[in-house]
């Protein structure tokens, strides 16, 4: 696809469209909007952020990103300019993002209020965990609903990462009231999904509630908002099955290596994971497949030498004590596992040597 101007934009989506035999009543009500507004876009006409992209989704999902980038590219409205920046951050189009701020930043207060904020999350997204943030919040004015939402996830992201999960949980709930106040569909999807991924995270990690996990993380895949939701909530419903079932587990597991594999930044992500697939794998008694021995513990597994050397890495000495604790049946090492899943704030897999220790009959309470 080579398209450089919003009339070829328009004139590809027709193309499409022809090409299909698709008739455009039919789509417009399919994504329940009139036909009305499906020719006001086609023909040129700036709608509604959220039926846009409607119509792009149902048109020609697979370039969505590119095609919104041109429709927003030569202008937009003040009604789409937040769910256009939310919709760009998620996508982590950050320098596009920064293009909008930089087009639309002095077109108003209400433009100007939003790039400010927009431009406060690009500059603090990689420090949410040091606790400054908060207060450089504060340096911030906000009038308007759509700011004052976007401030209160930084509130959320940062207590989250400073695991402090019972405050987190209370920034959710200020959270929804506050988007029970947007009239923007795509805004409302959006925040939700942010929401959504956290808490995915917390009630399977921390809360070790596996249902409400597996029913978040089902809403995620459902909303199919983006990729990198689609990830978390594969991830969370591989862990979730780690115990109960092998196949449950690999299957989600996979999903999610299929989503990670298309992104050229995420490297260390896919190492990570596909350690964890052996994991499982050694765990179940079943052979480690070539594809994911990524490093010297997954070889380690594989030629089921013993685990003794990774006890003092930080990273690995909680699996390590856990599957040595697992094949020797010592009491001690799984002990030892449950305390350092536990210092790492990882209460569901602390459930792993703790299982393991129950089969052993020791008084330990799950």
């Amino acid at each position: 696809m080579n398209i450089l101007t919003v009339k070829n934009m328009r004139a590809y989506l027709q193309q499409i469209l022809r090409s299909s035999g698709t008739n455009q009543k039919v789509i417009a009500k399919q994504i329940g909007i009139s036909d009305s507004y499906f020719s006001k876009f086609i023909n040129g006409k700036e709608i509604a952020f959220w039926m846009a992209r409607k119509i792009i989704q149902t048109i020609d999902k697979s370039n969505e990103a590119t095609l919104l980038k041109l429709y927003v590219s030569q202008g937009i409205k003040k009604s789409n300019y937040a769910a256009a920046l939310e919709y760009f951050y998620s996508k982590q189009e950050y320098n596009f993002v920064e293009e909008l701020i930089s087009l639309n930043g002095d077109r108003g207060p209400y433009f100007l209020e939003l790039s400010n904020v927009y431009r406060f999350v690009l500059d603090s997204r990689f420090t949410y965990e040091k606790l400054e943030s908060i207060e450089r919040l504060k340096q911030i004015k906000t009038e308007h609903i759509e700011s004052q939402i976007v401030l209160e996830f930084i509130h959320m992201y940062t207590y989250f990462l400073n695991r402090n999960f019972e405050i987190t949980l209370y920034r959710i709930e200020l959270i929804k009231k506050l988007i029970e106040q947007l009239n923007d569909p795509f805004l409302q999807i959006s925040f939700q999904a942010r929401i959504d991924e956290v808490l995915a995270n917390i009630y399977l990690k921390q809360n070790k509630n596996i249902k409400k996990a597996r029913i978040v993380a089902k809403k995620i895949l459902a909303r199919d908002y983006s990729e990198n939701h689609n990830m978390t909530a594969y991830h969370t419903l591989g862990l979730s099955y780690f115990l109960e079932s092998y196949d449950e587990s690999l299957h989600y597991y996979k999903k999610m290596l299929t989503l990670m594999e298309k992104y050229n930044d995420r490297d260390s992500d896919l190492v990570e994971n596909k350690m964890e697939i052996a994991i499982l794998q050694y765990y179940w008694g079943k052979e480690i497949e070539s594809a994911y021995n990524v490093n010297e513990f997954t070889q380690s597994l594989i030629t089921n030498e013993g685990l003794v050397r990774f006890y003092n890495d930080p990273n690995l000495r909680k699996y390590a004590m856990f599957l040595d604790g697992m094949k020797e049946k010592s009491e001690k090492k799984l002990l030892l596992s449950i305390h350092y899943f536990e210092k790492d704030y990882e209460k569901f897999r602390a459930t792993f040597p703790k299982k393991e220790l129950m089969k052993l009959d020791f008084a330990y309470t799950l």
